[in-house]
């Protein structure tokens, strides 16, 4: 009785994704494969946009040496009764420092990795992942990761905006998209790394991208904590330290407004 159960939600459920991908994509005459949002953001406007860059910082995930990162795959055109595999390949993005297979990623035809590229039989959706290694040149450096999903014998290709992600690699603390938030420049002034290394180091906090979206939409008051236990322990290394008070990496006085 479970197993019939069980068999009857997994159809619910893909019947489900089948009648949304049919609303979301353009068209489904033949099988097609594109990326896509998380599945609990498939309706979120722009959700889109959401993954189409991802950044990742070994600094963040203590001395583990590789890490996986996951994006999002749709199927177009219906459900099969059998696997369908997917492939990938590396785009070079021009002027930048484009990641190495297998130095600081999986290569995609790798063995290991041919039998994780597929989209399950019923399903429309796959979960995509990238395995991603702590290479000892992202201590002096980001890269940049570019893929795109590419024809072959299961699937056709889909919306152009979306066969292609972007994953950016690094292993040092860097400036992330919260710094530019009025709240978080009122709280922190200009970033340094200096001065984002001071922030960790007396709070125990790790000031990620993730942890200042958590924490300021679920306890702002533990932020405004934070903020003002380094102040004063800026203050105190500063009046420690009068004729060499902290500086950021430029050599610029480090300043909490």
């Amino acid at each position: 009785m479970k197993s019939i159960k069980r068999l009857i939600a997994v159809a619910l459920v893909s019947s489900v994704l089948v009648s949304c991908e049919k609303e979301k994509f353009p068209f489904t005459d033949v099988a097609r494969v594109q990326f896509g949002p998380q599945q609990s953001q498939f309706y979120t406007p722009n959700a889109n946009l959401a993954d189409t860059l991802k950044n990742y910082n070994f600094v963040y995930i203590g001395n583990k040496a590789s890490d996986t990162v996951y994006f999002d795959l749709y199927a177009s055109g219906g459900v099969s009764d059998q696997d369908r595999i997917f492939t990938l390949k590396q785009v070079k993005v021009d002027g930048a420092n484009n990641a190495v297979a297998g130095q600081h990623y999986r290569a995609f035809d790798n063995e290991l990795m041919k039998n994780k590229y597929f989209v399950k039989a019923g399903q429309v959706h796959a979960r995509v992942p990238i395995i991603v290694y702590r290479d000892a040149s992202l201590k002096n450096m980001e890269v940049v990761l570019k893929f795109q999903v590419q024809e072959n014998a299961n699937f056709k290709l889909g919306e152009a905006s979306n066969l292609w992600r972007k994953l950016i690699l690094s292993d040092r603390l860097g400036r992330n998209a919260q710094w530019d938030l009025k709240i978080y420049k009122d709280l922190l002034g200009d970033y340094s790394r200096v001065k984002h290394q001071f922030l960790i180091d007396h709070t125990g906090q790790l000031w990620s991208e993730d942890w200042m979206i958590k924490i300021l939409e679920e306890d702002p008051g533990q932020l405004f904590n934070w903020v003002n236990i380094t102040k004063a322990a800026w203050v105190d290394y500063n009046n420690a330290h009068p004729l060499d008070k902290l500086k950021d990496e430029n050599g610029v006085f480090v300043i909490f407004p």
